[in-house]
């Protein structure tokens, strides 16, 4: 969790790539998964989304899903050594919403 003057301002989790959450129908292609990291757009660019992202992660090899098109975190993850590996899930409920799988 990231907090800012006392106020939450953002969280990170990773655990195993084992589950449903984590595997989206594919065989894991690591063993930690990067469940979720959020800030608030107030603090991007303050530097806690990196130390939130090097808590829950350290420097292991993961994976995460990313939204196709969101290009902020697309480079956040990329400048961390993650790219993606070209396994795709596209949600049954929103053919649009489309997850590109990232790994380092």
């Amino acid at each position: 969790m990231a907090e800012r003057d006392g106020v939450v301002v953002g969280f990170a989790n990773s655990g195993n790539a084992r589950g449903p959450d984590a595997e989206h129908g594919f065989v894991p292609a690591r063993q930690l998964h990067l469940f979720s990291i959020y800030l608030l757009a107030s603090a991007h660019g303050s530097k806690l989304g990196q130390m939130m992202l090097d808590a829950v992660l350290e420097e292991k090899p993961a994976q995460l899903w990313v939204l196709r098109g969101n290009g902020r975190a697309i480079a956040f993850y990329a400048r961390n050594g993650f790219v993606a590996d070209g396994i795709e899930f596209i949600d049954s409920s929103d053919a649009n919403r489309v997850e590109l799988r990232m790994i380092r």
